[in-house]
C-alpha cells in the first residue's frame, strides 16, 4: 500500500487467547491494569524476542518486561499513557 519493502522479516505475535489479563479490575484499577499488560507483554517475549520491542499502546510498564527481562530495545510511540496527571486527578476527586 505505501510501496515500502522492509529490509528485514517482520513477525506479530497474536495473544487473542490472553485477552483475559486486559480486564478491568474493580479496585486498584491502574495497578492491577498494569501489572496485566506486564504479564501480556511477557507471553509475546515467551514466542519471540525481538531485537526491538515496540510499542504504540501507551502501556509504558511492558517497557521493563521487554527492556529488562529480555534485554531488548524498546522504542515506543505513546500517544496518550496508560497513567497520566489527568487520570490520576479523576482517580483521586
Amino acid at each position: 500500500r505505501f510501496s515500502i519493502e522492509p529490509s528485514v522479516d517482520i513477525s506479530f505475535v497474536h495473544l487473542d487467547k490472553y485477552h483475559g489479563y486486559l480486564d478491568r479490575a474493580n479496585r486498584f484499577s491502574m495497578i492491577v491494569e498494569s501489572f496485566g499488560t506486564m504479564k501480556l507483554a511477557y507471553k509475546a517475549l515467551e514466542h519471540t524476542v525481538p531485537d526491538v520491542f515496540f510499542d504504540t499502546t501507551g502501556c509504558a510498564f511492558t517497557f521493563f518486561v521487554a527492556r529488562v527481562l529480555a534485554g531488548c530495545t524498546v522504542a515506543a510511540y505513546v500517544h496518550y499513557p496508560t497513567i497520566s496527571t489527568d487520570m490520576l486527578k479523576l482517580v483521586w476527586e
